[in-house]
């Protein structure tokens, strides 16, 4: 198919089916990725995996911790709300060590990972240099 010969109309039609198939062949090549959990990279194409980002439940942490209400007011704010990644962060700093052997304990309990995901891009080439001459 010549696409320089195509009117607008059938341009047009055949962009958006490309675009439908590039989509489809995206989410196969991202669920492949994902199983093998490791970037891909053939010809100009790289398939990117990623964890994602995980979290902590900081909250959790800190009422396990039982922490006094003396760090809790610290870092409510006037409209009741509590930042707790603030207190957890405090507590930590104000830890002694055998403590913070337990505060590390508690905090890998409330930590939920991110979602695995794949970044599909072109590679551009670097353009060859030529060998230096001596």
């Amino acid at each position: 198919m010549e696409i320089e010969k195509l009117t607008l109309p059938q341009l047009m039609l055949l962009w958006g089916s490309l675009d439908g198939e590039r989509n489809r062949v995206a989410e196969l090549i991202q669920e492949q990725v994902l199983q093998l959990k490791a970037t891909q990279n053939v010809g100009d194409v790289r398939a990117t995996f990623g964890k994602g980002k995980g979290s902590y439940d900081y909250q959790g942490i800190a009422e396990e911790m039982k922490v006094d209400d003396m760090l809790i007011a610290k870092h409510t704010s006037k409209a009741t709300t509590l930042d707790w990644k603030a207190l957890c962060d405090q507590l930590e700093r104000d830890l002694k060590p055998e403590a913070k052997r337990i505060f590390y304990a508690i905090k890998g309990g409330h930590f939920t990972p991110g979602k695995e995901q794949v970044r599909i891009s072109i590679i551009k080439a670097k353009p060859a240099t030529e060998p230096k001459q001596t």
